[in-house]
């Protein structure tokens, strides 16, 4: 039957293929050995990277020290204390060291400063040279957290009604800075986001909008610059270790300090007579912050943990997919050029002209490859998790591994079909596969769960799948956790995702192979019907759908 037939050619071509790596015994070591020994280069790393050990952190006996302030802020040249603030001799390199000194204060219980504080640290950068300012602005880490502290922007309101119109009167009020601080009222959202869109030369703070501002109904929302403040893609960071200081910008973007400001404005609509003087758009009377839980609660971090961290991983950790594609070069090589010599000696044409079945040649292929690539996969995951990877589940580690050489079996494979000359595809087709990494690095930026579907779609390019998952393998081994089977799918964009999407590759550039090695033109033979895998009747149905711009006639021949 044509089982038997197929298993006759296959172990058939299974002897071929064995009997030719035999021949080339040093290349088949090659091929199988090369990525261990890349895998060991980063073991020789790991072994020389030093682990740093951090001690528990108890935080809430820091308070807001005067001293520390005034040395932070002495740099200018004016003494400590007198408020004159940097002038135009203060460098980048001074305000980096003011950021150390900070560091002492933002760690421990901070208040929130009010409206006309806020103002007031800002006043303290206006000696600074716009040239310094840039320089620290383009800065990223420097830039994300003093960023409005530095350009101090407008504040826009919507929508234009007179309880806004009272706000707008308080907020100003409030500040006492009429240089400083800026305030703006438009007519709805849309028309302040498109008036800040439209004037990118003047900087914005913040976009406050309400739904609803009445004695009993208040809603609304703040909007700023999505760098200034934490990222929520993730509501836990369950792999942090230490204090994570992201809360930080909370205080330094300026967003509880508005908070503040607006919770001290909307207390006083409890106030008839206030909420009356508001109704007419004029600013309320009295005391600021009545009330208002936010003028003297400060905030405190959570205790840590002692821990310890190896920056190894921080280092070399997101170049590890980069790596594992470089060191398959070679195995990826030898494949497609295997397959195209087999093309271009006519040894194919002449073995399928023989009754040899297509099917058993493209099983030959990927079970040869298979073996050897499966024996790379248990080495390298030997050495991985016998080092660098301790934390992580080794069978987890493994499938990952294994699922990544499935896929770039199937891609060699795809690859193999855009060539004719076997010197050329062993050249041009790992050089193919390497670049297939690079579309990773264009999220490198970002959030591990921001962007998820576009994340999955730039996984079906493999070496990038690879690379967003030897990025969790760093991070969370990083963290001393690593990777098992509780945790691989507990993200939006998981490691088990990762894995799942390579297997998907696998299938689709197989599919793919197989189907243009078939119906691209080629000297070898001629080509099939671009519709081939169709029945004939659905083929013409088909074809008569089609556009004869695109070929509609050609198809239905």
């Amino acid at each position: 039957g044509a089982w038997d037939l197929f298993r006759v050619q296959l172990v058939a071509l299974l002897r071929k293929n064995w009997v030719l790596k035999k021949r080339a015994p040093v290349t088949t070591a090659v091929e199988i050995f090369l990525p261990v020994i890349f895998m060991c280069l980063l073991v020789f790393g790991f072994e020389l990277s030093e682990v740093e050990v951090f001690p528990a952190g108890v935080y809430n006996g820091r308070y807001l020290n005067g001293t520390a302030l005034a040395s932070a802020f002495g740099v200018a040249g004016a003494g400590a204390g007198t408020g004159a603030g940097f002038g135009t001799s203060t460098s980048v390199d001074d305000l980096l060291n003011v950021r150390g000194s900070l560091d002492a204060i933002l760690n421990g219980p901070l208040p929130v400063p009010s409206l006309a504080q806020y103002v007031g640290i800002h006043r303290l950068t206006r000696g600074l040279t716009s040239s310094v300012e840039n320089e620290l602005l383009s800065q990223n880490r420097f830039g994300r957290l003093f960023g409005n502290i530095l350009t101090l922007g407008t504040v826009h309101l919507s929508p234009d009604v007179p309880a806004v119109r009272a706000l707008e009167g308080y907020l100003e009020a409030e500040a006492d800075a009429p240089q400083d601080f800026k305030v703006r009222v438009h007519a709805g959202e849309e028309a302040a986001v498109d008036a800040i869109l439209g004037n990118p030369g003047e900087q914005t703070w913040a976009l406050v909008h309400f739904d609803a501002l009445e004695p009993c109904a208040v809603d609304y929302v703040i909007r700023v610059n999505y760098t200034t403040i934490p990222n929520t893609w993730s509501r836990v960071r369950f792999v942090a270790r230490g204090l994570d200081t992201e809360y930080q910008k909370y205080w330094l973007s300026g967003v509880l300090t508005l908070q503040r400001a607006l919770h001290g404005f909307l207390l006083h609509l409890a106030d008839p007579a206030a909420a009356a003087r508001i109704e007419k758009g004029e600013r309320p009377l009295g005391p600021a912050d009545a009330g208002e839980p936010l003028a003297n609660a400060p905030y405190v971090p959570m205790p840590t943990a002692a821990y310890s961290q190896n920056i190894f991983y921080r280092a070399v950790g997101y170049l590890l997919g980069f790596f594992k594609a470089i060191a398959l070069m070679y195995p990826v090589s030898q494949l497609t050029r295997a397959v195209v010599e087999e093309k271009e000696l006519r040894l194919r044409q002449t073995m399928l002209s023989m009754g040899l079945g297509y099917p058993a040649l493209i099983a030959s292929w990927l079970l040869t490859a298979l073996v050897q690539f499966t024996a790379t996969a248990l080495l390298v995951t030997v050495v991985m998790c016998a080092t660098f990877l301790a934390n992580s589940d080794p069978l987890l580690v493994f499938i990952f591994v294994e699922a990544f050489l499935v896929s770039t079996i199937s891609l060699a494979l795809l690859l193999s079909t855009a060539f004719s000359r076997a010197k050329l595809a062993a050249v041009a087709a790992p050089m193919l596969y390497v670049g297939l990494v690079v579309p990773k690095f264009a999220w490198f930026t970002t959030d591990r769960n921001e962007s998820a579907g576009a994340k999955l779609a730039t996984s079906l390019l493999s070496p990038s799948a690879f690379a967003f998952g030897a990025d969790f393998l760093a991070d969370y081994e990083y963290a001393e956790v690593g990777v098992t089977w509780a945790n691989a799918g507990s993200e939006p964009f998981s490691f088990a995702a990762v894995i799942w999407v390579m297997l998907f590759d696998a299938a689709w550039y197989l599919a793919l192979a197989v189907y243009l090695d078939q119906t691209l033109p080629t000297q070898f033979g001629a080509p099939r019907h671009p519709l081939y895998c169709l029945p004939e009747g659905a083929r013409a149905a088909v074809a008569a759908v089609l556009p004869r711009c695109c070929g509609g006639d050609a198809l239905a021949a």
